[in-house]
């Protein structure tokens, strides 16, 4: 059962659906030691080398259940609209409903973009499992086999599901991951016949996007979150004893720092080094064999306060 179908069950099982479709049944037509209700899910799903998938899942009911559950909503699409078959990892599109009488059951189609995304280790992840103990029978040509099986909330059930999925060619290392919330597995790299492999990007650089987030900078909370230096051309006035001195400092990207200090009586000082930045605290450390810390309060995106415990604090504003 993929992450999709067993929110939509639970929220069928909040919603009462469950319960009602299967209220005619009582536990003395089981053993003892077996749950009252039983429902089969059968699952098959195929997904693409970008990581789309499409999925059809057949839910198996008890008859009478079946029928009492049919009787009420006659369209099996309504029932899915009411419910909702959504999830915010990728874009679901495609979602129908049917009823299967001569099966007693419940089909539900849907495709789903991005369901598949690369992760750590270039691993492909699948969102398999919520919550529920998924077993990986066997992984044979290109069909990964899995089992589940979790109890019916608010009834004395269980319902089991039977996966076969489909992966793309040259999935290899299939298994479930460590924390048991994903199906991981890996692909080959595209082979590019010898020719060399080009990519283009457009990327839409907005300049205000740390101005944007003043609000969650502000919050005392995310400082230890914050771990990007502030990229870009900076200037700050200071005096030392009677005299002003203006600094400009440039930041890359990859913690290189350069900093030309003018003075009012002409002399100049330029110092390199690199900076580390730990939640709050910049760490700098200059070729001279000096360094220092201090912590960097953002104020927007084009000005940031240094507090040097050894120095003044200090307030950079954005030159470029």
């Amino acid at each position: 059962m993929t992450r999709f179908l067993s929110r939509l069950f639970r929220k069928a099982a909040r919603a009462g659906v469950i319960a009602f479709a299967t209220a005619t049944f009582t536990a003395p037509a089981f053993a003892d030691d077996k749950p009252a209700i039983l429902i089969q899910g059968t699952e098959t799903s195929r997904i693409t080398a970008n990581g789309d998938g499409t999925f059809r899942y057949e839910l198996k009911l008890p008859a009478e259940g079946y029928e009492t559950l049919k009787a009420t909503v006659p369209d099996a699409a309504v029932l899915l609209r009411k419910l909702g078959l959504t999830n915010q990892e990728s874009i679901v599109s495609g979602v129908k409903g049917e009823w299967l009488d001569d099966k007693s059951t419940l089909r539900i189609d849907f495709t789903a973009r991005g369901v598949a995304r690369v992760g750590r280790g270039g691993a492909w992840g699948l969102p398999m499992v919520d919550g529920v103990e998924t077993k990986l029978v066997e992984f044979k040509n290109g069909v990964a086999t899995l089992s589940q099986s979790m109890p019916i909330p608010g009834v004395d059930g269980i319902v089991t599901s039977d996966i076969r999925m489909t992966l793309p060619d040259g999935a290899t290392e299939v298994r479930i991951s460590r924390d048991k919330s994903r199906l991981t597995y890996n692909l080959p790299v595209p082979s590019t016949n010898g020719k060399v492999a080009k990519g283009r990007q457009e990327i839409d650089a907005k300049r205000d996007v740390m101005a944007s987030l003043v609000k969650v900078l502000s919050n005392r909370k995310f400082g230890t979150l914050w771990t990007t230096a502030p990229v870009g051309l900076w200037r700050t006035t200071y005096r030392v004893n009677d005299v002003f001195v203006t600094q400009t400092t440039g930041i890359e990207a990859n913690g290189d720092i350069a900093s030309r200090a003018e003075a009012a009586n002409g002399f100049v000082l330029i110092r390199k080094g690199t900076l580390v930045m730990k939640g709050k605290m910049m760490h700098i450390a200059l070729t001279d064999g000096t360094s220092h810390s201090g912590v960097v309060e953002m104020n927007g995106n084009d000005e940031f306060t240094f507090d040097d415990d050894d120095g003044p604090s200090l307030v950079y504003k954005r030159v470029k």
